[in-house]
């Protein structure tokens, strides 16, 4: 055999282990995310006859929401996870619709509050209201939770982190600054 026969067949035979461990991947992400998918779906639940079944003061009824919304996000990403055929193609599934951008950011913002006020940070915002764009909200609520979850993880205690949200033209802007 001639030296590019024997790089072919080593070419082919590399194809062929690094398809079997994508297959592999594929596979136990698939195991993971259903094996996530069961005790998520009994939080959701017990979290409904909770609601179903007591009368929540104002506080508590708070909770249960804040607890709902964090579910039904975890149940998002889950649902992406699963989407193989999308991860196989390196295309996302984006849901596209118009959005009021402002009232994602706010509401990252208020989730982040209590752990940014643990390490003594504040969150100093500036975000402009009905800041309308058209995007997939679960990926932008993602995104923008990841920052500033990031900003809070990685700063240090008693320190400040920005977050904007302005308008310039027909463009939104969305900045998320630590110290």
């Amino acid at each position: 055999q001639t030296l590019v026969d024997l790089r072919t067949n080593e070419l082919q035979r590399s194809n062929e282990e690094l398809t079997q461990l994508n297959t592999e991947k594929n596979n136990l992400i698939g195991i993971v995310a259903h094996d996530l998918k069961s005790p998520l779906k009994q939080i959701m639940g017990l979290l409904g006859i909770i609601r179903a079944t007591s009368k929540p003061d104002e506080e508590l009824s708070g909770y249960l929401t804040y607890m709902e919304k964090s579910a039904s996000r975890l149940d998002s990403m889950i649902h992406k996870i699963l989407d193989v055929e999308a991860i196989e193609s390196k295309q996302l599934n984006l849901n596209m619709e118009r959005v009021d951008v402002s009232e994602i950011v706010r509401a990252v913002g208020d989730r982040y509050e209590l752990q940014a006020a643990n390490k003594r940070i504040v969150i100093k915002r500036n975000i402009s209201e009905k800041a309308f764009a058209r995007i997939d909200k679960n990926y932008f609520d993602q995104v923008i939770e990841n920052l500033v979850s990031n900003a809070i993880k990685f700063s240090p205690l008693e320190k400040s982190i920005f977050v904007n949200l302005s308008l310039n033209g027909a463009k939104v802007i969305c900045e998320v600054r630590d110290e």
